[in-house]
């Protein structure tokens, strides 16, 4: 049986990528925080700019997932 791509709006196909985008960027600022802590490498002031960025939209998403999981 397969599962619906779309279901009373909700497009599972968008879901997963949507989710996977996150996931993959919150680990590329983990590595890169990784390398300027434990390495001393630099990170440019537009990099730094850019992952708080995208902190400000992910944690508030992340905060939403756990008080559903609670």
């Amino acid at each position: 049986m397969r599962l619906p791509i779309t279901r009373e709006g909700f497009n599972l196909i968008k879901y997963i990528n949507k989710k996977a985008y996150y996931i993959n960027s919150f680990n590329r600022y983990r590595i890169l925080r990784n390398k300027a802590v434990y390495k001393g490498e630099k990170i440019s002031v537009d990099m730094c700019k850019e992952a708080l960025m995208f902190l400000e939209k992910f944690l508030p998403k992340l905060k939403k997932e756990f008080n559903r999981l609670k």
